[in-house]
């Protein structure tokens, strides 16, 4: 075999070979890499594989300008994965499943595309300064999967991937959604502040995306979660029925603020049937005529939710007013019916003695 470097490319001169021999082993010889746990296949243009040993930090460069491959030979964990230069990082499985574990950060300026079988779970800070985390067909994440994506990072799942219940939080960054026409995907939890983008772009394809519990904002805090996107299609977004979502209310000398799940102009369809929508009220007490939207959708929220005031208790006379939600995401307090009877009673007796 020869070899000839020209600039950042590599060029080989090889005798008859097979498709999988296009692939460099990096894993053995002369890096210094444990063989024992660690196996990759390098597609020639990647350059500095500095593959982690024994749960290290993984960096990674391609400066070829386009997208190359690393394909994994095993199940691999690392404690994060830097990959940067001017070309996308392709992440796949050798023809058998595979699974890569990060429990650290996920940085660098370039995408980083999972595909073709490989499952990525771990704890996960996604902190990439450009450049998106995607999960392409064939690839997946799973209940073990807890990102949290920091402001200038995006994470994305594409056509036939899986979110399998994966934990989103998102810290500024955003979650954008291109799955399959038809499919059907879970989310364990949605929550913190950021954007929900609606990545479809054909007229018509629906998708269903099942979210157990939102949480918006952290630690109790105010948080919103804004959709944007394409209005080429639709998604059902629903909020899975026997689990509870957390709203906090707040009201700071009659200033009031909540967190908000705003949908936008038509990027999804929210449906709440059997989900519970519990609520928790800090600071000074409410007086009738408090209103808090709670979602936006123009079109109206489907199905019935439970609301649990157990946390958001009113003053005597007072009771929370939820006939409005469906419509437009308001809930609002109202005197309680027999009070309001009573101060009709009152008055009206009242103009009787003033009468006599």
């Amino acid at each position: 075999m020869k070899i000839k470097t020209i600039g950042s490319i590599i060029l080989f001169s090889l005798p008859a070979v097979q498709a999988a021999d296009l692939f460099i082993d990096i894993s053995a010889g002369n890096q210094n890499w444990d063989t024992s746990t660690n196996n990759w296949f390098q597609e020639a243009g990647l350059i500095n594989p500095d593959i982690w040993e024994n749960g290290d930090t993984a960096n990674v460069s391609n400066t070829s300008g386009s997208n190359k491959d690393l394909l994994l030979q095993e199940d691999i964990t690392a404690s994060g994965l830097n990959h940067t230069g001017t070309g996308g990082l392709r992440i796949e499985d050798n023809g058998v499943a595979k699974t890569l574990t990060v429990n650290g950060s996920i940085t660098g300026t370039q995408n980083i595309i999972l595909q073709n079988g490989v499952t990525l779970t771990g704890n996960i800070n996604l902190n990439k300064t450009s450049g998106n985390l995607a999960f392409n067909n064939g690839s997946s994440t799973n209940s073990g999967s807890i990102f949290n994506v920091g402001s200038t990072s995006r994470l994305q799942y594409n056509g036939t991937s899986s979110a399998n219940s994966a934990s989103v939080t998102l810290a500024g960054g955003s979650l954008a959604l291109r799955f399959t026409n038809g499919s059907t995907n879970t989310l364990a939890i949605v929550g913190g502040d950021g954007s929900l983008i609606n990545n479809r772009n054909s007229n018509g394809d629906v998708a269903t995306v099942v979210i157990n519990q939102l949480q918006l904002g952290t630690d109790g805090t105010i948080g919103t979660i804004s959709a944007s996107g394409s209005t080429g299609g639709n998604y059902n977004l629903e909020l899975a029925s026997g689990f509870t979502s957390q709203f906090d209310l707040n009201n700071s000398a009659g200033v009031l603020t909540n967190d908000f799940l705003d949908l936008g102009s038509d990027l999804f369809n929210l449906d709440v049937d059997g989900h519970t929508i519990a609520l928790n009220l800090t600071g000074d007490a409410l007086e009738s005529g408090a209103s808090f939207q709670l979602a936006n959708n123009n079109d109206a929220i489907t199905g019935t939710a439970t609301f649990d005031t157990s946390n958001a208790m009113l003053a005597d006379g007072l009771s929370w007013d939820f006939s409005q939600f469906n419509a437009t995401g308001t809930i609002s307090v109202i005197p309680e019916p027999g009070s309001a009877a009573l101060l009709g009673l009152a008055g009206f007796a009242f103009v009787l003695r003033r009468r006599k």
